[in-house]
């Protein structure tokens, strides 16, 4: 299985998870793609066509983001890619409710109170 991870830096808490993933199932063909939201804020369309070559060049079967902002922003290039997965880890309780998640199979979260707050939303989690 091939799976992208995106996340928002490689030399926070996200980066570390996303590597001891990347390194804990070596039967997987697992790489991370780093784009800082302030960047992509900044200028947008440079990195959604970096988002976009990187998914055609490794062509995952899972995108797997670790930032619900990045999602956000990503969320059109995405719906490019309709055959793709898509998996967003929110790994805190602010925002929870702030985007739109319909493109995703799947949200993870890493506790109750997060859970119940998407729950009031989405009732498939």
């Amino acid at each position: 299985m091939k799976i992208l991870q995106v996340i928002d830096f490689s030399g926070w808490a996200i980066g570390a998870l996303a590597n001891q993933i990347k390194w804990g199932l070596l039967h997987h063909d697992i790489r991370i793609l780093e784009i800082h939201p302030k960047e992509l804020r900044r200028n947008p369309e440079d990195y959604r066509a970096i988002f976009r070559e990187t998914v055609k060049n490794f062509n995952p079967d899972i995108i797997h983001f670790h930032y619900w902002d990045l999602y956000n922003w990503l969320r059109d290039e995405c719906a490019k890619f309709p055959e793709i997965k898509k998996v967003l880890t929110h790994h805190n309780q602010k925002d929870l409710l702030n985007g739109d998640w319909s493109g995703l199979e799947a949200i993870t979260c890493h506790t109750e109170k997060s859970k119940k707050i998407l729950e009031t939303k989405y009732l498939w989690i």
